[in-house]
């Protein structure tokens, strides 16, 4: 089985990137490069830096993984630490396009 990890750098994706070692050909995906290197040598997997809310990001990153079936567990996400009323629209941008 081949599984896409997106958010593989830390929390849920991270934990699901670690149980799955050995368990199925897996593709590491992320925004921090380090932090995506480090899973990837803890786990076996391919790292792919990604920004997932970008299009052209997801693009390269589907040519990367190719064709075939694959599953995807899409743990990507970004939080807003404080009042929502005071939350910038660039933030609550990145909610809405990378959950």
């Amino acid at each position: 089985m081949r599984l896409v990890i997106t958010g593989a750098t830390s929390g849920i994706g991270r934990s699901l990137a670690l149980m799955m070692k050995g368990e199925a050909e897996l593709y590491l995906v992320g925004r921090r490069e380090g932090a995506l290197q480090e899973i990837a040598q803890l786990t076996g997997g391919s790292p792919i830096p990604t920004d997932v809310t970008s299009y052209a990001q997801c693009e390269r990153l589907a040519k990367a993984v190719g064709s075939g079936p694959v599953a995807l567990v899409n743990s990507a996400g970004v939080a807003w630490f404080g009042d929502f009323a005071s939350m910038p629209a660039e933030s609550l941008g990145e909610q809405v396009g990378s959950n």
